[in-house]
């Protein structure tokens, strides 16, 4: 499956992504100093999921210097829930502005829906019919 990039400053957070979309059979690669991450040969990864508030470098930053060299999915998930931090993440070339706390089953299909690997694994809630 698809190689992520995960990076947040909270070890448990990092840990509880690679085990929820290693289900999916996904490589989480983890991410613990966002200002390590500019340096990475992001090539390497289909997909970034990066959190905003760090300390060092927020996500906001790291997503303006990493942008112009990864041309695939950059999903943030933080706890910022203004409207104007979603537009501004938006404006900064993210794909995705996921609000804290999420659940698992929404990031699993917001991940796959971006990799374009929603298939007919994700089923429509008591029905058996595969989602299209």
């Amino acid at each position: 499956m698809a190689r992520i990039l995960a990076v947040d400053d909270e070890r448990a957070i990092l840990d509880a992504l690679a085990r929820v979309l290693g289900r999916d059979g996904h490589e989480v690669v983890k991410a613990a100093d966002p200002t390590a991450v500019p340096g990475t040969n992001l090539s390497r990864f289909d997909l970034v999921l990066c959190d905003v508030m760090m300390p060092g470098l927020d996500g906001f930053e790291l997503v303006r210097q990493i942008r112009p060299d990864f041309d695939g999915p950059i999903i943030f998930l933080t706890a910022r829930v203004a409207e104007e931090d979603a537009v501004a993440g938006y404006g900064l070339g993210a794909d995705d502005y996921v609000r804290k706390p999420f659940g698992a089953a929404e990031l699993r299909a917001k991940v796959a829906a971006h990799l374009g690997l929603a298939t007919s694994i994700w089923t429509i809630p008591g029905g058996t019919a595969p989602l299209p």
